[in-house]
């Protein structure tokens, strides 16, 4: 299958680990060396951004450590 390039700002988003390309069919792939994932679901253009979702999840998951090692009154 053909495949043509998708603007820089998308493929940007994933730390230049890979590339996001459109078949001729429009659907939409992230490729990563050999292997191909058909996208199916993406992050909203108008939602936050990768980077806020990641810092959120890390401080989530800081405040879950901290209370499971908390000596119980």
């Amino acid at each position: 299958m053909p495949i043509k390039k998708l603007n820089r700002s998308l493929t940007d988003q994933v730390f230049g680990i890979g590339r996001y390309r459109y078949t001729k069919d429009g659907q939409l792939y992230f490729i990563h060396g050999k292997t191909r994932i058909k996208v199916t679901e993406h992050f909203s253009a108008n939602g936050k951004p990768l980077r806020a979702l990641l810092e959120d999840v890390i401080q989530f998951s800081a405040k879950q450590e901290d209370e499971k090692n908390r000596p119980a009154c």
